[in-house]
């Protein structure tokens, strides 16, 4: 992976002043998850120093989510009676609690657009999960959904895209446009009822207001868009001899990521489609014997050069199911693979300095 040291220089003065969010976000490329002494890390990886450790607390920290403008990044961390959502400023290199309190487990944070507001998961003992929204500084907390789950903002910043994973009713399958001050809620799709109920819902093009949808079926594998203001679907890809899964646009929404399995289960793929071409083109192949893709995440770079990717690899002789984890990625022009680390779960960052 090609990295290229940069900063960003203001003008518009008689002297150039470097912007030292900029410079300090350029040192690091990806966020990820490390197993370290028995328990889950949350890590740096700069191409020029390698991995370091920012959570080293006890118990596990996951989760991670890096902040639009690359200098903080928000995480969960599992404590004895609970969990709470952290921040650590890369500037300062401290870590603040911004939801202590015993019993209450807080979690899954997202970033709003601008950088300056969180999105969480928030479940009081005896109650339902719902979500929460709250300041960069842990203020002004408060509650906008009656369930947590997967989100994706339209470009206004302030609408939303969401669906539940946290109901254990028919509603985890609704598709919901929402917004951060919790004002309004309306049902777009109902996945329990559309085509046969065999569609899953992983990514969203906020310019195009369309759903990515796809189907793992054996018989026939398939990608659709689904237009949540017209109606419209539209078949994109499909193949008959395997099930593709979990698939992701690119940043610039001109190709999609997926990962495949063959029928007969002894080869994987990491494959690429290009929307415009209406082509593929195979990033990554994996016997089932050497281990398996992560699904969680495989993600373009900010420039849409890379896609990283974990693959999880079984510990042989092992007294219950285990694995190792890995991190590479994969230079999506050339197929050049680059290993990181040990890890799981990698973030790109996003203020990479390309």
């Amino acid at each position: 992976m090609l990295i290229i040291p940069f900063i960003v220089i203001i003008t518009g003065c008689k002297d150039s002043v470097v912007n030292p969010v900029d410079e300090l976000s350029s040192k690091y490329q990806l966020c990820f998850n490390k197993w370290i002494n028995n328990n889950w890390e949350v890590c740096l990886y700069s191409a020029n120093t390698g991995t370091t450790n920012i959570s080293n607390l006890k118990r596990e920290d996951s989760e991670q989510s890096i902040s639009p403008n690359g200098r903080y990044i928000v995480y969960t961390h599992f404590n004895i009676i609970d969990t709470d959502i952290y921040l650590y400023d890369i500037e300062t290199g401290t870590t603040t609690d911004l939801t202590p309190g015993d019993e209450i487990d807080e979690s899954q944070p997202h970033w709003t657009p601008d950088g300056k507001k969180i999105i969480y998961a928030y479940h009081q003992i005896g109650k339902n999960l719902c979500s929460y929204i709250m300041n960069l500084d842990g203020s002004g907390k408060k509650k906008i959904m009656d369930f947590s789950g997967m989100i994706f903002f339209l470009p206004d910043g302030y609408n939303f895209i969401c669906l539940p994973t946290s109901a254990d009713d028919e509603t985890a399958n609704y598709i919901y446009k929402a917004n951060i001050d919790g004002s309004s809620l309306v049902k777009i799709l109902d996945l329990n009822t559309y085509k046969n109920n065999e569609y899953y819902f992983n990514d969203f093009n906020p310019f195009s207001k369309e759903l990515l949808l796809f189907t793992s079926a054996k018989d026939k594998s398939v990608m659709e868009t689904y237009n949540i203001e017209t109606g419209k679907a539209e078949e994109i890809y499909s193949q008959t001899d395997g099930c593709l899964s979990y698939p992701r646009y690119s940043n610039d929404y001109s190709k999609i990521v997926f990962t495949f399995l063959k029928n007969d289960n002894t080869l994987q793929r990491l494959i690429v489609y290009d929307i415009v071409s209406k082509t593929t083109k195979t990033l990554v192949e994996l016997k089932t014997s050497e281990g398996r893709f992560d699904y969680n995440p495989i993600l373009f770079s900010p420039n849409d050069k890379y896609v990283v990717y974990t693959k999880n690899v079984n510990i042989p002789n092992a007294t219950s199911l285990a694995w190792n984890s890995y991190t590479y990625t994969v230079n999506v022009a050339t197929g050049d693979i680059k290993y990181i680390d040990e890890g799981a779960s990698p973030v790109w960052n996003p203020r990479l300095p390309y």
